[in-house]
């Protein structure tokens, strides 16, 4: 996706980072035998990537047979000096350039997602896993802020 398809900023256009949430299940199937409740399914690992300009987070995970959220932050600016709510011994300017993206969070974004999707099951028990659905949420983090002097 691209900023550039954004015309009304809510919040500001301060894009300081991206947030990827990615949720995913196991799908695996087996032949339905009774035999087969001997043999277990086997992970899947699902892998993302976001990338902006130079910047790049990749991320993975393994659903061991049940559910997965996953979580990954990619951020181009001093969060612990955004977290912190104040800071001392620094100038205005300072402050700006290190909460201020400027143009740096605008432009275009990839997502590459990747399922290696492992059928387990065991002799006589063939199972399939070709059903794998990965939903994946991106979220872009905007920094609205004001400095004001410490009294």
């Amino acid at each position: 996706f691209n900023t550039d398809s954004i015309t009304s900023w809510e919040n500001g256009d301060n894009v300081v980072g991206v947030k990827v949430t990615l949720t995913f299940n196991e799908d695996e199937t087996s032949n339905g035998s009774p035999l087969c409740s001997a043999y277990d399914n086997a992970a899947d690992t699902v892998s993302g990537t976001i990338v902006h300009d130079q910047y790049n987070q990749t991320q993975q995970g393994t659903n061991q047979g049940s559910p997965m959220l996953l979580f990954f932050e990619l951020e181009w600016y001093n969060s612990s000096l955004a977290e912190s709510g104040g800071a001392s011994g620094i100038s205005e300017s300072e402050i700006h350039q290190q909460l201020n993206a400027g143009s740096e969070g605008l432009g275009a974004y990839s997502l590459d997602l990747t399922v290696d999707a492992e059928a387990g099951g065991g002799p006589g028990c063939p199972h399939n896993d070709e059903g794998e659905e990965v939903e994946y949420l991106v979220q872009l983090l905007i920094l609205d802020y004001s400095i004001e002097a410490a009294s």
